[in-house]
């Protein structure tokens, strides 16, 4: 998994190392805990792209799920 730019003035890019070979829940949540941003990214996907230009400056969550395994990244938006 490749996520850029980080820090960020706006548009976050996931790129997954091979496609996808089953669904992922993707979630971006605030300091607070709160999910700002829900997606899916389906079978067979590469990349997926986040416009969080609308968000305030600072520090949030990248949450991925799959059936097994939860990754978290921060993202720091400028």
């Amino acid at each position: 998994l490749n996520i850029y730019p980080n820090p960020t003035n706006g548009i976050v890019n996931l790129e997954f190392s091979k496609a996808l070979d089953n669904n992922l829940t993707i979630k971006i949540l605030n300091s607070t805990g709160k999910v700002i941003i829900y997606d899916e990214a389906k079978s067979g996907q590469i990349k997926k792209k986040f416009n969080l230009s609308n968000l305030s400056k600072g520090i949030y969550l990248l949450e991925i799920e799959t059936e097994n395994i939860t990754l978290q990244h921060k993202i720091i938006l400028q």
